[in-house]
């Protein structure tokens, strides 16, 4: 009984961390492994009998609903792969027959990477481990698509040639505006790091103006709040009409002081599926005493110079959970072939956002959550200077 109990408690481990199941022992699985729900990959032991697979197959791996067969190299390699619970699939391990239980993952073509030459310096340190400005960027074609990144800011020029078409007006929250049409720049920027051509780091996903800011680049909690809520109904209607559907990312490059009721609406933006990623704010002060920058569920971003110190104007501390560039970045502006270079911390969040759009569209059935966790545990450490208490974390991605 006491052998039993442990052996549950075993597996009941590996099931917790989609792991590989076996009697014995477990072994986790690739950190990039895509698990598909309830899908398992049986494999015998290379010196179990005919008798022995053969009463597996007719008490075991009757339980699920068997997929294929595999039976190699006169048994080599020898199992099964089913649909199975996880009650069932604790049994299916326990079997003397049984070697392992393999989660069943996702596997992708190996597409080729683009390279693009002479690109922004924040997006070839966004590929780099160590700092080397070479003006490369290396991607893979079409890398975000199905994603959406909802802009919650002052709108967005959606006619900017950066955007390729792939840029969509949401709703406005802004009192006396009737179009979410950016009249600030401010959002069109944003968007442009996110998912720009060519200043974007994903480039196969769309931006969604969500307006909360006005042309003067402010506007109110309660109409941020709205914005927040109408993002988190529409991920979830479109989720639920579209099971398939990847996670979607949320970006807020706005802060104000704290606010109980913004953080809450941010941490349930994350609650709903989404990945979220908000500026750490511009006062060099601790981020912990803004908002949305100190919630607790959602990636506070910091912001980064070319010479990989925080940038002079970012806020810092604890409530940090990693930084990207931010410090004189180019984007575009309003206007079909308009760009700016400005700073801040509102472009450093975004370009975390372009990473989140890149891995949602890579691992599908990541929740926001699990993707906001797989860009910290990509993230360059030990390289940055003058941290003040935030993380020596900066945002990665590259054509892996």
């Amino acid at each position: 009984m006491l052998v039993r109990v442990a052996l549950l408690a075993l597996l009941v481990a590996a099931t917790a961390h989609g792991a590989l199941y076996t009697k014995g022992g477990m072994v986790m699985p690739s950190p990039a492994s895509e698990k598909i729900p309830g899908q398992h990959i049986v494999v015998f032991h290379a010196n179990a009998s005919d008798e022995q697979v053969a009463r597996h197959m007719s008490v075991h791996a009757a339980m699920g609903e068997v997929m294929h067969e595999y039976n190699m190299a006169g048994g080599a390699f020898r199992g099964y792969a089913a649909k199975f619970n996880e009650d069932q699939i604790m049994m299916v391990a326990a079997d003397d027959a049984v070697e392992f239980v393999e989660a069943d993952q996702t596997m992708h073509m190996q597409q080729s990477c683009e390279r693009q030459i002479e690109a922004t310096w924040n997006l070839a340190r966004t590929n780099q481990r160590n700092l080397d400005l070479n003006g490369l960027y290396v991607y893979h074609t079409g890398i975000g698509e199905g994603v959406n990144v909802y802009v919650i800011d002052t709108g967005i020029y959606v006619d900017n040639v950066d955007f390729e078409g792939r840029a969509e007006l949401g709703p406005t929250f802004v009192p006396g505006s009737t179009s979410s049409v950016d009249g600030n720049g401010h959002g069109t920027h944003v968007a442009s790091i996110a998912i720009g051509k060519t200043w974007g780091l994903a480039k196969g996903a769309t931006a969604v103006g969500v307006q909360v800011l006005g042309a003067d680049g402010s506007g109110s909690n309660s109409g941020v709040i709205a914005g927040i809520d109408w993002c988190a109904t529409d991920f979830e209607t479109k989720k639920k009409a579209n099971p398939k559907l990847p996670a979607w990312v949320a970006n807020l490059s706005l802060g104000g002081g704290y606010s109980s009721a913004t953080n809450r609406a941010v941490d349930a933006l994350v609650k709903a599926g989404l990945a979220v990623a908000v500026a750490a704010g511009n006062d060099n002060r601790d981020a912990c005493s803004y908002s949305p920058a100190s919630a607790s569920d959602v990636l506070s971003v910091g912001s980064t110079d070319s010479r990989d110190d925080r940038s002079f104007f970012s806020n810092y501390g604890r409530c940090v959970d990693i930084l990207a560039p931010g410090s004189d970045i180019s984007a575009a502006w309003i206007g079909k072939y308009a760009t700016n270079t400005i700073s801040g911390t509102s472009m450093a969040s975004p370009g975390m956002a372009g990473i989140m759009a890149k891995i949602a569209s890579t691992f599908t059935s990541y929740p926001g959550a699990q993707v906001q966790d797989a860009a910290i545990s990509i993230a360059t450490s030990g390289k940055l200077h003058d941290l003040n208490g935030s993380p020596d974390l900066l945002g990665f991605s590259d054509c892996s």
